[in-house]
């Protein structure tokens, strides 16, 4: 298995957009380093630690 490519933040602003669209009540999405989409910090920052690059990033609606 390859090395998953790390994304460049417009993907990122383009998940976040239609994770908005599909849920109204949410205010921000976190993302892990490897693109996996999180309505928790938390569960973001647990995926994180299993990651060589720990960084989260957060979209605000």
């Amino acid at each position: 298995m390859g090395k998953p490519s790390k994304q460049a933040p417009q993907t990122f602003k383009e998940k976040a957009k239609s994770l908005f669209l599909e849920h109204k009540g949410v205010k921000q999405v976190f993302f892990a380093s490897d693109g996996m989409p999180f309505f928790s910090e938390e569960e973001a920052v647990a995926q994180a630690k299993t990651l060589k690059d720990k960084t989260i990033i957060t979209i605000k609606r």
